[in-house]
């Protein structure tokens, strides 16, 4: 079984900003973070 990933608040931080951005879609920032789509 594989251990949930724990994401540090820069990490969490940097990826909200570029969504905020709204330079890219949601699933492009997922998919380079290798996220899921649902916030």
């Amino acid at each position: 079984m594989e251990k949930r990933n724990r994401y540090t608040s820069d990490f969490k931080t940097k990826v909200v900003l570029e969504v905020l951005r709204e330079e890219q879609t949601v699933n492009e920032i997922a998919a380079k973070y290798e996220l899921s789509p649902v916030m």
